[in-house]
């Protein structure tokens, strides 16, 4: 398996002060941390790749909130929620039960329906700026709930499918992009 890096940004509905800002994080991590995943904000990073995809910047100005999902705190990496995945012969997964990327999905089911939140954007990349070979990085727009079904949709390069998955309210309108 190639190694992989899994970020995002929580666009927020409105501007928020550094006292709400603070407190919407405590409110991010508890949620990531009952989901059993990390998740490290704002400049907190802990791969040099996320570093180096959310430089230093003023993102609340901005209108949104930069994150990294870990399997831990003291990890760098999401080993444990990218593995155990069951692929078919036509390289798309066939079963990721065993995996943690429900848990992201439950994570980002639980934080879509935060009143603050407007959007979320979720990546998954090959580390190190490799890019995916022509055709393996898909672009899709989706409900929460749709998270791991929209994976099993995609070919893989050896790895986890990638991707960029806008996940927008419930109710809301949706269209996939590849």
């Amino acid at each position: 398996m190639a190694d992989q890096i899994i970020t995002g940004q929580v666009f927020l509905a409105h501007r928020f002060s550094n006292s709400e800002a603070i407190a919407f994080g405590e409110y991010l991590k508890e949620s990531a941390v009952k989901n059993k995943i990390w998740l490290n904000l704002c400049g907190h990073f802990s791969s040099p790749d996320v570093q180096y995809k959310y430089p230093p910047d003023d993102y609340l100005q901005k209108g949104y909130i930069p994150f990294e999902i870990t399997d831990s705190e003291n990890s760098s990496e999401a080993n444990r929620i990218l593995r155990d995945i069951l692929y078919d012969e036509n390289y798309h997964i066939a079963d990721m039960s065993c995996s943690g990327l429900y848990d992201i999905q439950s994570f980002l089911e639980d934080i879509i329906k935060h009143e603050a939140v407007s959007k979320i954007i979720v990546s998954i990349d090959l580390a190190h700026g490799y890019p995916y070979p022509e055709g393996f990085f898909a672009k899709c727009e989706i409900h929460a709930s749709e998270f791991c079904a929209a994976l099993m949709t995609l070919p893989n390069a050896f790895a986890v499918p990638g991707g960029e998955f806008t996940v927008v309210k419930d109710g809301a309108p949706i269209a996939i992009f590849r």
